[in-house]
């Protein structure tokens, strides 16, 4: 498909995608964890922050130690330019990202 002369099609996708990857999310978390999630304000949905999984006993997280569990969740990395939404990286070529959900599975 081309999005670049189709710019309803594109703005379509982009929001099926989103609600896409929200709803896999929600597929693999507890409802009371997937309630306290907040979504960072950018075009990508992203956890704002993955404390808020430190509870979470399913899937892969399951079978983490609480200790093991909040040393991987911890963000311990300075915000990237994509995470922050700059105007540099909208501006940029930088390449796409792509999620996995391992640890959620």
């Amino acid at each position: 498909m081309e999005y670049r002369s189709d710019p309803e099609l594109a703005r379509a996708t982009a929001v099926a995608t989103r609600s896409a990857i929200k709803a896999a999310v929600a597929e693999q978390l507890s409802v009371s964890t997937y309630s306290r999630i907040i979504w960072a304000k950018c075009k990508f949905p992203a956890i704002q922050s993955m404390l808020v999984l430190r509870c979470e006993t399913g899937g892969g997280l399951g079978r983490l130690g609480a200790a093991e569990r909040d040393n991987l969740l911890r963000d311990t990395t300075p915000r990237t330019a994509l995470e922050v939404g700059t105007a540099s990286f909208r501006r940029s070529n930088a390449p796409r990202v792509v999620v996995g959900f391992a640890l959620l599975s």
